[in-house]
């Protein structure tokens, strides 16, 4: 469950900071540049991309059997976000930082 998650936080930040090119996330980058301005399509595209991996999330959080759909449902969102955090984030700051985020973010959990 959470393990892979948090494994795919580490793989991500991995593949951003290969060959020191702080490389992010094509959809948080648009998503932080374009904002509400983007057309439809691009819009609709980050929808797809966003609910798909909120739903890998929802499934790997649901190996827990302990937490309920509404909780599971929150814990996804919340990972969403800090996912998008991390994308943004890793182009600047010290992988130090990113490291304390991301066993901070899974303490949560």
């Amino acid at each position: 469950g959470t393990a892979a998650i948090k494994q795919y936080f580490y793989d991500f930040l991995k593949f951003s900071q290969e060959n020191k090119n702080a490389k992010g996330c094509l959809i948080s980058n648009v998503s932080a540049e374009l904002g509400i301005k983007a057309e439809a399509a691009v819009k609709n595209e980050i929808r797809n991309f966003t609910l798909s991996l909120k739903t890998l999330f929802f499934e790997k959080l649901k190996v827990n059997a302990s937490k309920n759909e509404e909780e599971l449902n929150k814990q996804a969102n919340y990972l969403i976000v800090s996912m998008t955090g991390l994308a943004v984030t890793s182009k600047v700051y010290p992988e130090s930082y990113l490291n304390d985020y991301i066993e901070n973010t899974f303490s949560k959990l």
